[in-house]
């Protein structure tokens, strides 16, 4: 919770990007790279670390073998989330742009 809430700040005040007003997101960690394949259903992205699903509005985290790998994965989720909530598509740099940077702060960074 506290990882939704520092990205969401930031992303305010400083990109004016505001998490839209009663907005839940449901996180998934899921340790089974075969149980999060079947989760998030996309054959192209059973083998990424983490994923959002815009309909369902969650987060899935395929668990690392470092507790704080597994934290800046989501972190990054949680850019794609906001930036899709608030903004809609972004092209695709600017938005693994964000998630990228966004991954690489621990909640005390921010």
């Amino acid at each position: 919770m506290a990882d939704v809430l520092a990205v969401a700040r930031v992303l305010h005040d400083t990109l004016g990007v505001a998490m839209p007003q009663g907005m839940v997101l449901h996180i998934v960690f899921v340790r089974s790279p075969t149980a999060y394949a079947q989760l998030i259903g996309v054959p192209e992205l059973a083998a990424s670390a983490g994923a959002y699903n815009t309909g369902t509005r969650t987060i899935h985290v395929r668990m690392q073998d470092v507790d704080e790998a597994s934290f800046a994965v989501l972190r990054h989720e949680i850019v794609h989330a906001i930036v899709h909530e608030a903004i809609g598509n972004l092209p695709v740099a600017i938005n693994e742009g964000l998630a990228e940077y966004f991954g690489r702060y621990r909640v005390g960074g921010m």
